[in-house]
C-alpha cells in the first residue's frame, strides 16, 4: 500500500493524501470527514509512513524487529535476547527491540514498519485466529488486528515466529510467515500419558492453550483438573496463589501431580506447597515447561520440558542475515525432558 494507491482510490493528489495522513487537513482547508476516511482506509489496508527508515538503515539493510510478548514479562527471553544481540552486534546489523501485548501483532508490525523494519521475529507465544474463537468484542479486535498483519505480509513484511503452537488453523497467513515450534497438543498428550504410566495421576494441568478439554477424560478426570491461569500477573505470585486450589484438589480428587505450562508459575507453586508442609515429589509432583535458567535452582529443582525458542530464534535470525539456509516456513521442533527433583518418571516407562 503506497500513497499513490490511496490517492488513486480517492481520486485525489498524493500530496492531499500525505497532508491528511499527517493530520494537517485544517491547515490546508481539507474536509475533516475526507481526512478521517483516508486515515481509516490507510489503517485498514496496512499503510504506515516510513518515518525512520533513513535513520535506521545500516549498509543497505533494514533494521531487524525483535519482539517479545508480555505474557510473562521479559525475564524468560533474556538468554535468547542476549545471544541474538551478541550475534547482531558482530554482524553490525541494526535492530529494534520492543514488547508486545497479547493479540497485538498487527499493531506491533505497523509500528515497526513505520521504522523501516522488513523482518520481524517474535519470541513468545503467538496465536492465530481460530474458527472456534467466540464472537465477542475482544476476539473481533483480535481478528481485525491479524487482518492488518496479513496485509503487511502481503505487502512484503516477513514475520518469523520462534515459539509457535502447531497445528495450523484452517484460516491462516501463507505468505512471508515462518513458524517454528511444538505441536503443543501432541506434546501435552505425550507428557500426561507418561505421567499417568508413572503412577502420577490424577493430574492437574495448568491452562496454556485452547484445547484442554480434548484431554478429558483420557488424561484429565474433568474440567476441575484444568487450572485457570491468566499469564498476566507476576508468574511466581500466580503460581504461589494456586496453592489453595491445588490443596483443594488433593482433598477432593486425590491429586497426585501438576503439569504447569510455565516454569516460573510452577516455581511459585512449589514454594506455596512446601510452605504448607507438602512434600515434593512424594506428595505432589510438579513439572513445568520452558526449562528456564532458574528451573534447577528452585527450592525443589524443577523437572521441565525444553522450550523451542531458545535456539530457534537465533537460527531464524541467522537465516535472515544470510548465514544459513532459509528457514522452512513451518517447522515442528522436537523437545527434551529435563528430569530433576520435583518429578521423577518411572524409568521403565
Amino acid at each position: 500500500m503506497t500513497l499513490s494507491d490511496i490517492a488513486k482510490k480517492f481520486k485525489i493528489a498524493r500530496t492531499t493524501v500525505s497532508v491528511c495522513l499527517s493530520g494537517q487537513e485544517e491547515k490546508y482547508k481539507i474536509r475533516r470527514e475526507l481526512a478521517e476516511e483516508i486515515r481509516a482506509y490507510a489503517r485498514e489496508h496496512g499503510y504506515v509512513p516510513n518515518r525512520a527508515a533513513s535513520r535506521l538503515r545500516s549498509k543497505g539493510n533494514s533494521p531487524l524487529g525483535i519482539v517479545f510478548t508480555y505474557e510473562n514479562g521479559m525475564a524468560k527471553f533474556l538468554k535468547s535476547i542476549r545471544r541474538i544481540i551478541e550475534y547482531l552486534t558482530k554482524k553490525n546489523r541494526e535492530y529494534l527491540l520492543m514488547g508486545m501485548e497479547k493479540s497485538h501483532i498487527g499493531a506491533t508490525m505497523t509500528t515497526l514498519r513505520s521504522m523501516g523494519v522488513e523482518d520481524v521475529i517474535v519470541l513468545g507465544k503467538v496465536r492465530e485466529p481460530q474458527p472456534t474463537d467466540p464472537d465477542d468484542v475482544l476476539n473481533r479486535k483480535f481478528h481485525a488486528d491479524w487482518k492488518i498483519a496479513w496485509k503487511l505480509l502481503e505487502d512484503g513484511m516477513k514475520l518469523h515466529i520462534a515459539d509457535y503452537d502447531f497445528p495450523l488453523p484452517p484460516d491462516c497467513a501463507h505468505k512471508n510467515i515462518f513458524r517454528a515450534g511444538h505441536d503443543r497438543l501432541k506434546l501435552v498428550q505425550y507428557i500426561l500419558g507418561k505421567m499417568t504410566e508413572s503412577n502420577l495421576s490424577p493430574i492437574a494441568f495448568g491452562h496454556w492453550f485452547e484445547a484442554e478439554t480434548q484431554l478429558i477424560p483420557a488424561l484429565l478426570e474433568d474440567e476441575n483438573m484444568i487450572l485457570p491461569l491468566s499469564f498476566d500477573s507476576d508468574p511466581f505470585l500466580e503460581g504461589y496463589n494456586l496453592t489453595e486450589k491445588v490443596l483443594e484438589l488433593v482433598k477432593t480428587k486425590k491429586l497426585r501431580s501438576v503439569f504447569i505450562g510455565n516454569d516460573y508459575i510452577a516455581g511459585g507453586l512449589i514454594k506455596g506447597l512446601l510452605e504448607k508442609g507438602i512434600r515434593i515429589p512424594e506428595d505432589i509432583a510438579v513439572i513445568g515447561f520452558g526449562n528456564y535458567d532458574a528451573a534447577p535452582y528452585f527450592a525443589k529443582s524443577l523437572t521441565s520440558i525444553g522450550a523451542s525458542s531458545e535456539n530457534t530464534a537465533l537460527e531464524m535470525i541467522k537465516a535472515i542475515c544470510g548465514d544459513r539456509d532459509p528457514f522452512p516456513e513451518n517447522t515442528v521442533i522436537s523437545y527434551s525432558i529435563y528430569e530433576r527433583e520435583s518429578l521423577v518418571f518411572n524409568k521403565s516407562v
